[in-house]
């Protein structure tokens, strides 16, 4: 789940208490599907454009991966460091 931010997160958790009559969260379950079918679509489109603009389109692809990372990497510092200063 490299591309869920904390709002995504929470959101999955809390639909995931609803379950159906076998005990599966079914709306988390779709919710997932969905987000990483969107994200697997928002990859190969950047692919295309990567070969659409030769050099200009690898660079565009390699700085929203780089992006992504750095979004997560800010993401657990800000979890841990609440953690700290909280526990």
């Amino acid at each position: 789940m490299f591309a869920a931010s904390p709002g995504t997160i929470a959101t999955v958790i809390a639909l995931s208490v609803v379950h159906t009559a076998a005990g599966l969260p079914a709306v988390a379950l779709v919710g997932i599907v969905i987000a990483v079918f969107l994200t697997w679509i928002t990859m190969l489109v950047m692919l295309i454009a990567a070969d659409r603009f030769h050099n200009g389109g690898k660079q565009m692809f390699t700085r929203f991966l780089g992006l992504i990372l750095i979004a997560m990497g800010l993401q657990f510092v800000l979890t841990g460091l609440k953690d700290f200063m909280v526990g």
